[in-house]
C-alpha cells in the first residue's frame, strides 16, 4: 500500500508541475491510481521472485520495461500497433491521453479503466501468492 501511495504521489506531483490534468482531473487521477497499483503489484512480483539483488533487478526490468512501451508509442503519430494495445499499461496511456488532449469523458474511459483495474487486481493476487510461497520456503 505504501508503494502505491508513493508511486501515485510522484505521478500526481509530475502532473501538477506540467499542468497536465486537462478538463477531467478525476479521470486522470483514477488512471494514475490504477497505474500505481499495477506497477507496485508487478514490482512485488519481481521482488518476491528474485533470489538476490541482481536477479530481482533483472526481473524488475523484464517486467517493467514492456509496460513502458505504450507510453513511447504516443510519441509516434498514428494508431499504436495492435500488440501494443494488448499490453497492460496501454489503458493508462489511452485514458490520460484521451482525457487531457481529446476531451474524453467517463463513458469513453470506463472500459479502459476497468481493464486496468483488472490487471492491477490480477498482478496483486499473483504477487501475494508468489510472496506467500517465497515466505514458506524460507
Amino acid at each position: 500500500m505504501l508503494g502505491t501511495l508513493i508511486a501515485f504521489g510522484e505521478a500526481v506531483i509530475v502532473m501538477v508541475i506540467i499542468r497536465a490534468f486537462g478538463n477531467s482531473p478525476g479521470i486522470v487521477l483514477t488512471a494514475l491510481f490504477l497505474g500505481a497499483v499495477m506497477v507496485t503489484s508487478v514490482a512485488m512480483i519481481a521482488g518476491s521472485a528474485g533470489r538476490d539483488l541482481m536477479g530481482t533487478m533483472l526481473l524488475g526490468m523484464l517486467f517493467l520495461l514492456p509496460l513502458a512501451i505504450p507510453g513511447f508509442s504516443v510519441l509516434f503519430p498514428g494508431t499504436p500497433a495492435l500488440w501494443v494495445q494488448y499490453l497492460p499499461s496501454y489503458g493508462i496511456v489511452h485514458v490520460i491521453l484521451g482525457a487531457t488532449v481529446m476531451g474524453a469523458g467517463w463513458a469513453e474511459s470506463g472500459r479502459y479503466l476497468l481493464v486496468l483495474a483488472g490487471w492491477g487486481v490480477l498482478f496483486a493476487i499473483l504477487g501475494t501468492l508468489i510472496l506467500k510461497r517465497r515466505m514458506e520456503t524460507l
